[in-house]
């Protein structure tokens, strides 16, 4: 489960505290739980925001830097900061095709990523050409309108065991008959 924090949640005294309470409450296992911090929140007070992340991991949730490549950091900055990926935004992944920049910026944040040993997820797919082109960049993880618009509960759930079926052919067969 994906959960976006926002600075002011981050920056709460006890909020690791209310997290964990959280966990406790919902018997959800910490390590299912991913907290989505923008970029921007992280790069705000970063000796605050590394302690708290510290307190964070230490529960055993996963961390993940959201909308990435549209602050002002950067991956050396962040590998001092306890994550575990990085989601990249989705204004870069839209304009692969037709922006040789936007292209070569998301294929350097994958390899990056990669080499500080980080998750990668692209977002805002929308179109197949985007995702062979994270492919060829080996980023394995996409989230966008291509593969699924916003579900409610019971059609994510029909979603998933879809999912779950053992499908025959290619991943380009597999993923047009999940789509149709």
């Amino acid at each position: 489960m994906a959960v976006n924090v926002s600075g002011l949640q981050l920056a709460q005294r006890g909020f690791p505290g209310l997290v964990a309470a959280v966990l406790r409450d919902s018997g959800l296992p910490a390590d299912k739980l991913e907290l989505e911090i923008t970029e921007s929140v992280v790069m705000t007070n970063e000796d605050w925001t590394r302690q708290v992340l510290g307190e964070l991991k230490a529960i055993g949730v996963q961390i993940s830097i959201d909308d990435f490549g549209t602050g002002y950091s950067s991956l050396g900055r962040l590998r001092e900061f306890p994550i575990d990926r990085l989601k990249i935004d989705g204004s870069f992944i839209r304009r692969v095709q037709n922006n040789g920049e936007d292209r070569v910026i998301a294929a350097t944040i994958i390899a990056m990523a990669k080499t500080l040993k980080l998750e990668v997820v692209a977002e805002g797919v929308e179109d197949f050409a985007q995702l062979l082109f994270l492919q060829e960049e080996h980023c394995t993880l996409v989230q966008g309108f291509f593969l699924s618009p916003p579900l409610t509960v019971a059609e994510s759930g029909q979603l998933l065991r879809r999912l779950a079926r053992d499908f025959d052919g290619s991943r380009t067969q597999r993923l047009r008959r999940l789509r149709g």
